[in-house]
């Protein structure tokens, strides 16, 4: 599998996935709420992440797949893709010598 098609698969895998028991939400904030949001990030916390737990606090609803878990699955899936990106790179450098 070339890294191209790796990285398409991936992608139509996440878009074509219907069992995801979650759904991506997008909006824009203005500067004045994206300052108050940093000021409420927790160490090492994404804007999209603080706005998710803020989100969540106010509902009153957890997340049902923990952050790690969906990291390792990220992992998983790039692994392969990455190993092959590095090979090529070896490749390439080969190649220019």
């Amino acid at each position: 599998m070339s890294f191209t098609s790796g990285v398409l698969s991936l992608v139509d895998r996440c878009l074509q996935n219907n069992d995801m028991p979650s759904r991506v939400v997008s909006f824009r904030l203005s500067s004045e709420a994206i300052a108050q949001l940093r000021e409420r990030s927790k160490p090492g916390e994404s804007e999209s992440q603080t706005a998710q737990r803020l989100l969540n606090e106010l509902l009153g609803t957890r997340s049902k797949i923990e952050l790690t878990e969906v990291d390792s699955r990220i992992q998983q899936a790039l692994s392969p893709i990455m190993q092959e990106l590095d090979e090529l790179r070896d490749e390439l450098e080969k190649s220019a010598a």
